[in-house]
């Protein structure tokens, strides 16, 4: 799952991709090429991801574009993804918040405000602050873009069957 913001613009990102998203353009930008599996992409804001991906759902190979959120039944687990951008409008403020006041306080802040069924998990990326609370069952995925004062952490978040947590991963 990555959730929003792989690129640092939509222009990045057309660079990369050569127009449309292609699965090999996206895998090859994640270093997953090759890999089984299915890569589930929540768009985050228009500044990073391309607009015209914020138009809903749509699938290419293995790559499946879910929109700005979604809820994904994956049988053992539910998940809502969602990036997280109208939380914290400067993601700076969000970052520095769970940074150095408290982790993952802002992803159990929207999940309690927004009334998120409490069995759910909800899967953000936009503080760029990777991390899994089980108790709360909120989690981020960290970020893949440089941003000023922050390395790109190239995580995500895996959901293995069996597990009824998802397990932050280094990907890249």
């Amino acid at each position: 799952i990555v959730n929003g913001d792989l690129f640092g613009s939509s222009e990045d990102a057309r660079k990369v991709l050569g127009g449309p998203p292609e699965t090999a353009g996206v895998l090859g930008e994640l270093g997953l090429d090759g890999l089984p599996l299915n890569l589930f992409w929540v768009v985050g804001s228009p500044a990073h991801d391309p607009s015209n991906l914020l138009n809903g759902r749509s699938t290419f190979g293995a790559l499946v574009i879910l929109g700005q959120c979604a809820v994904v039944d994956f049988g053992h687990i539910q998940v809502m993804m969602y990036h997280g951008h109208d939380l914290s409008l400067k993601g700076a403020f969000g970052h520095a918040w769970n940074r150095f006041i408290s982790k993952l306080s802002l992803e159990r802040l929207w999940k309690r405000i927004a009334k998120v069924d409490r069995t759910l998990w909800v899967f953000f990326g936009h503080t760029h602050i990777p991390g899994v609370d089980s108790r709360h069952r909120v989690a981020n995925s960290g970020g893949w873009q440089k941003v000023p004062f922050v390395k790109p952490t190239k995580t995500g978040l895996l959901i293995s069957e069996g597990n009824d947590a998802p397990e932050l991963v280094k990907i890249a």
